[in-house]
């Protein structure tokens, strides 16, 4: 059964996702010369929220019942790219990316057994591939991974996305995200994240 919190993370892309599409088909109708194009170098700044789930669940007792315990915060983030348009209207880029979550702690204990740690910050690379109409919005796929900065993690932890951008002015571009990772640690910790923000085109 898919969890309340991913079916309404999901709901929240869908909706981020439909809103951005409609203003970046919007937005080709602009004069190209009225902002940067998305080719070239880049950086941003976003926050958005996240969700940890695990696929253990917590045997009960004869006193208790079972538990599947999940938690819920906030993240915000830098990251910078480039990229470049293969075709009138694909689009591949690199990005480098930062990821730090606010108190997303884990450390829990329920019905004896001890749960996940700490979700700490992480910092990936990630390589980008979408779809611009005019040149200046993009609606894009991401994959890449992620390394942990502290804590058990394994070495680095696959992730995969999608997102969109729009100009907003000559420079700034919004951008939307949404991100999921796959399980890692003998929890099978999972992290759902949507994220809004900014980018500074060059």
């Amino acid at each position: 059964m898919i969890s309340l919190p991913f079916r309404a993370l999901c709901a929240l892309a869908l909706a981020a996702w439909i809103a951005t599409g409609a203003l970046a088909g919007a937005a080709a109708q602009r004069s190209e010369a009225a902002v940067f194009p998305i080719e070239g170098f880049y950086v941003g700044a976003f926050a958005g929220a996240i969700v940890v789930d695990s696929k253990v669940t917590l045997r009960g007792n004869g006193t208790q019942t079972s538990a599947r315990l999940r938690d819920t915060g906030a993240a915000l983030g830098l990251r910078g790219g480039w990229g470049m348009r293969l075709t009138p209207g694909l689009y591949a880029g690199l990005e480098l990316e930062g990821m730090f979550p606010i108190d997303v702690n884990s450390s829990y204990s329920a019905l004896g057994q001890t749960y996940r740690r700490e979700i700490y910050s992480e910092i990936g690379a990630y390589g980008r591939l979408g779809w611009s109409p005019d040149g200046q919005s993009l609606l894009f796929l991401r994959a890449g991974t992620a390394a942990s900065m502290g804590g058990d993690y394994p070495a680095f932890v696959a992730v995969i996305g999608a997102g969109a951008e729009m100009p907003i002015s000559q420079r700034l571009a919004g951008r939307v995200d949404v991100a999921y990772s796959f399980p890692f640690t003998r929890n099978h910790v999972e992290i759902y994240r949507l994220t809004a923000g900014v980018v500074l085109r060059f």
